[in-house]
């Protein structure tokens, strides 16, 4: 595989990864919106915490989305940075190549913990969602129960 591909490979997969994230994103927030709508009448009972366990997953599934964006821009801004260092562009002109190979290092490590921080967030995102899903579902059962 010639390096173009495997650059336009990569840049159209992480292209669907964050349609994917902000696809989630928004369907957590549509999810947060209906819900709201539901439950602008409603007493507090105890048969409705299904549902306020269905908006707090939800909600967490929004917060860790962001969180994932955010890890996503941080690795990029790192893999820049690398790139900058391999040109020897900007405040790493006329370094050495020890010191370039100690900057390549230390950005390589951090791309490292951000990458895992990202896919760590996309799971719980998933998650949480998937969560708040059941919740939700529940709460209609447990409704259809207590009105029968």
């Amino acid at each position: 595989m010639s390096a173009e591909t495997a650059v336009e490979l990569t840049r159209m997969h992480r292209g669907l990864m964050e349609k994917h994230t902000y696809f989630l994103l928004t369907a957590a927030g549509a999810c947060i919106g209906f819900a709201m709508t539901q439950v602008k009448d409603l007493e507090p009972l105890r048969e409705h915490l299904a549902l306020a366990l269905a908006l707090f997953c939800w909600g967490l599934s929004f917060w860790t989305g962001c969180r994932r964006v955010d890890a996503v821009l941080t690795h990029t801004i790192q893999n820049l940075e690398v790139v900058r260092i391999h040109n020897q562009a900007g405040p790493y002109e006329g370094l050495d190549f020890t010191a370039l190979q100690v900057e390549v290092g230390a950005f390589q490590s951090g791309m490292k913990r951000s990458n895992k921080k990202a896919q760590h967030n996309y799971r719980l995102q998933v998650l949480f969602l998937l969560v708040g899903v059941v919740c939700y579902a529940s709460w209609q059962v447990l409704l259809m129960i207590s009105r029968a």
